[in-house]
């Protein structure tokens, strides 16, 4: 004879299992929430302490808030992070830019974890700082000189070949470890563009903005020094016998498919206009 099944039986089991699997679906939910807060919080402290560095040796509130914004996209870029701002503060009743002031810089972003409503929300971190020194060193370029352009190193494909020990080679590193960013397809630190230029108007690992005739102001770090040497038709003022005074470090594949920057589709607003002064605001911190 057939054995009768009880089908009734074993009902108690199955409730208490699928309660206990909704509750571990929960805690692994939450655990795996709770590990995206930390790394999205931990991502957006270190993004600020990038900003606040940037907008410390900036010499406008302006620049500064300039800088910051685009320091915060550039460092930022988790899928998970998204609506990034940034604020920056006078601290002790004054308004002016000036050195020794102090600031308090903000990063504000939206994280968004696997859980919808107690770990997903707007999250900020704030950061005292000191206004660095503004008082930089201008040099004026002779209208004979700077006419020509700019020209470019592949950073990309030339990263790796620097000789250990050098300030290119720390400069390079420090590019890599951070995320080997491009900025306008140029290499850049905290939105800073890497150049090469004549030691004249700075060494690696300097901050310095070029500003070209119709007062274009462009922030850069040297991260490469130009060699004055007639062989290689060079003077002083840079490369050309001084008509390519700023030289970019660039990414590699659109340099190959779109040339040099200051072209009709790369930077444009550059085109044909000279670089007429530079000014030097010594070394940026990262490097000191």
């Amino acid at each position: 004879m057939r054995k009768k099944i009880n089908w009734k039986k074993g009902n108690g089991e199955f409730v208490g299992f699928a309660v206990i699997s909704v509750i571990i679906s929960v805690l692994i939910i939450t655990i795996a929430a709770f590990i995206q807060l930390s790394l999205s919080v931990s991502s957006i402290s270190k993004s600020a302490t990038a900003v606040s560095r940037a907008a410390s040796v900036c010499t406008t509130i302006e620049d500064a808030r300039d800088q910051a914004q685009r320091v915060a996209e550039n460092t930022l870029t988790s899928d998970n992070i998204s609506q990034v701002t940034t604020n920056i503060d006078f601290v002790g009743g004054t308004d002016k830019w000036e050195s020794g002031g102090y600031i308090v810089v903000t990063v504000r972003a939206h994280v968004k974890t696997i859980e919808p409503y107690f770990t997903s929300g707007f999250r900020e971190k704030k950061i005292l700082i000191t206004i660095e020194g503004l008082n930089g060193s201008t040099i004026i370029i002779p209208s004979q000189y700077g006419n020509g352009g700019f020209t470019i190193t592949e950073y990309d494909s030339f990263y790796g070949r620097w000789t250990a020990g050098t300030e290119q080679k720390k400069v390079a590193e420090y590019w890599y470890s951070h995320g080997a960013t491009f900025t306008d397809h140029i290499a850049s630190i905290n939105g800073y563009y890497l150049i090469a230029c004549s030691p004249k108007f700075g060494m690696v690992g300097d901050k310095v903005r070029f500003t070209l005739s119709d007062g274009t102001e462009i922030d850069c770090i040297v991260a490469d020094s130009k060699r004055n040497t007639i062989l290689e038709g060079s003077n002083e003022w840079g490369h050309n016998m001084g008509q390519n005074i700023i030289e970019f470090e660039v990414e590699s594949s659109y340099y190959q498919a779109n040339g040099n920057p200051g072209s009709s589709v790369w930077k444009p607003e550059w085109a044909g206009k000279r670089v007429a002064k530079c000014t030097n605001y010594g070394v940026y911190p990262a490097f000191k």
